[in-house]
């Protein structure tokens, strides 16, 4: 991608466990990510990831998530492929089990399954546009953060939050005490 898209790069310096990434739709957040965090680590390690959007419908045309990459010939010489199911789907490179895609809105049915190879997480649009038919769900952050404990266990991770700047004004904000003001300030 051109110099005028978002690179995850400098963001992966700092080792975060949590990271949020907000910012002007187009300027390449997922697409960062996805090709930077979520590919690059499968491919030099065999780190997995785990793909989240809030509810299934959301998932409904995840066999596309590669296509950017495949048509922009990122990883030339690589074959990816996206098997779609009742919950979400499973990512594929070179024929291996890459990722999973899940919704948060079932996320207990993940609770006791092991996900020892999942190291990366990417929870996609988790701020809703005002005025949507999309809604956050009761105790959404709860969910999330018991999602994500059940996919790491006690283990280190990146989770990565990409939004879209809709609205300061959502739940995530207010639980991770996020101030408007200090960020403008550059902090």
């Amino acid at each position: 991608m051109s110099s005028i898209h978002w690179s995850v790069k400098r963001l992966r310096s700092y080792n975060s466990y949590i990271s949020m990434i907000v910012g002007d739709r187009g300027v390449g957040k997922t697409y960062s990510i996805t090709k930077e965090v979520l590919i690059n680590d499968f491919l030099k390690n065999g780190t997995q990831f785990m793909y989240i959007r809030r509810k299934n419908t959301e998932l409904d045309k995840i066999e596309m998530f590669f296509d950017d990459m495949i048509v922009n010939e990122e990883f030339e010489g690589h074959e990816f492929e996206v098997r779609k199911g009742q919950h979400g789907g499973k990512f594929y490179i070179d024929g291996k089990l890459a990722g999973h895609a899940f919704p948060l809105s079932l996320q207990q049915y993940i609770k006791s399954v092991p996900w020892p190879k999942v190291g990366n997480i990417m929870f996609d649009e988790f701020i809703i546009d005002e005025g949507g038919s999309i809604h956050y769900m009761p105790n959404e952050i709860v969910l999330f953060l018991e999602m994500v404990q059940s996919i790491l266990r006690m283990r280190w991770g990146n989770i990565y939050l990409v939004s879209n700047a809709l609205s300061v004004g959502n739940p995530y904000f207010t639980y991770f005490d996020i101030n408007m003001d200090f960020l403008k300030e550059g902090k």
